[in-house]
């Protein structure tokens, strides 16, 4: 857990310049995460996916891996409304997104648009490059956004994205 930051108790009168933040640490928090046993598994953890990720860039000559962003159409706002995935409700459901593979493995991701539904909802697709590859990323990513037909805006029921 980081540590709680906590504003300088001067007043504005004493300061000599812009206030700074400070970090207090968690009392609940070990001295240092590399002390913590689960923290270090998960350093593990995450070695070992990278190790994973990174044979499959080499063993297949690739440039990136792509997926969709989400495994389902965008929700309806009455499945939002009424908490489908609302983490702290019981009933919700977490959100089936893709997009952890790249958050735990700290590689760069960049998500483009791809396209819509039958329905006309917006589709998107992850590219995972390899670490310090960011530049080629995002290189393949403008080049595919080029070639892929050009999106339309989704129609809006009446009253809603007026500014009247």
């Amino acid at each position: 857990m980081p540590p709680s930051p906590t504003l300088p108790t001067s007043s504005p009168s004493e300061s000599r310049g812009p206030p700074t933040l400070s970090f207090a640490p968690s009392p609940r928090a070990p001295k240092t995460p590399h002390h913590d046993g689960a923290y270090g598994r998960g350093l593990e953890l995450r070695t070992h996916l990278q190790h994973q990720i990174a044979g499959l860039f080499a063993q297949h000559g690739l440039s990136a891996l792509c997926y969709p962003s989400v495994r389902i159409p965008a929700p309806s706002r009455t499945d939002i409304d009424d908490g489908a995935f609302d983490t702290n409700a019981p009933h919700s459901r977490p959100m089936p997104t893709n997009t952890l593979l790249a958050a735990q493995a700290a590689f760069p991701a960049v998500t483009i648009p791809t396209g819509s539904t039958g329905g006309g909802l917006p589709v998107g697709m992850e590219l995972l490059g390899l670490p310090h590859r960011d530049r080629d990323l995002i290189a393949l990513a403008a080049d595919l956004e080029r070639i892929t037909p050009a999106r339309t805006s989704p129609t809006l029921p009446a009253g809603l994205g007026s500014t009247a």
